[in-house]
C-alpha cells in the first residue's frame, strides 16, 4: 500500500498483532466474533501497544469481508494517504 510494507502475525512484546507497518508504527487488528469475550484484555493490549508508541486501528471480520474497499480507505486515511469517504457496505 503506497510503497509501505505490512507484516502479518508479528510479535510485539507478549502480543502477536495481526498486521504491522513498521515504517509507520501502525498495528492493524482484525477482530473475529470471539473478541466479544475478550474486550477487557483487548483494551489492555491496546493501551500497552499505544504506550509503546504504536497506533492501533481495529476492524471486524465483517468489515473486511463486506467492505474491503472501505477498510483500505480507512487504513490509508490513518496513514494520511487518502481523504475520500469510505463506501457504504
Amino acid at each position: 500500500m503506497a510503497g509501505l510494507k505490512f507484516r502479518r502475525q508479528v510479535s510485539i512484546g507478549p502480543w502477536i498483532v495481526d498486521f504491522l507497518c513498521v515504517e509507520q508504527n501502525l498495528v492493524i487488528e482484525i477482530d473475529g466474533g470471539y473478541h466479544d469475550l475478550t474486550q477487557e484484555k483487548d483494551r489492555q493490549r491496546e493501551r500497552q501497544l499505544t504506550g509503546a508508541g504504536y497506533r492501533v486501528i481495529r476492524f471486524t471480520n465483517e468489515d473486511v469481508l463486506a467492505n474491503l474497499e472501505g477498510v483500505t480507505i480507512a487504513i490509508k486515511r490513518s496513514l494520511g494517504l487518502a481523504d475520500e469517504e469510505p463506501p457504504s457496505p
